[in-house]
């Protein structure tokens, strides 16, 4: 039993005396590449008003949609959320505009202004 706990040990040894011997050290002496953060602009809107009573424009938008015929596309997220403002920025798109004005009564609902409160 005690020859095998020696086994692992003299093979530490020998290799402990192998880098010594040719003076190579598993440490990198490259010196680290140096790494800037730049911060990219966002041309993404914000439409997430929290100043805005989200139920009497959801009221409105469906009591308009029910006179025109139209459906009532009603998009919840926070301007925080990279994400909620990347689909409102969608939804400005040329080809997006032409069919929600056609279709749809657009509202945009604040979730809230700090990530994970809901």
């Amino acid at each position: 039993m005690r020859k095998l706990a020696l086994i692992p040990l003299s093979c530490v040894l020998v290799v402990s005396t192998a880098c010594a011997k040719d003076n190579t050290s598993h440490r990198s002496t490259a010196k680290p590449k140096e790494v800037h953060a730049t911060a990219r602009h966002d041309d993404n809107p914000r439409p997430f008003d929290l100043s805005r009573d989200a139920m009497a424009d959801v009221d409105a938008a469906l009591s308009t949609a029910g006179e025109k015929g139209t459906k009532a596309l009603i998009i919840m997220g926070a301007n925080w959320c990279h994400d909620s403002r990347g689909f409102a920025g969608r939804m400005q798109q040329p080809e997006f505009i032409t069919l929600i004005a056609s279709e749809y009564e657009l509202v945009y609902v604040s979730a809230g202004d700090k990530p994970r409160q809901n």
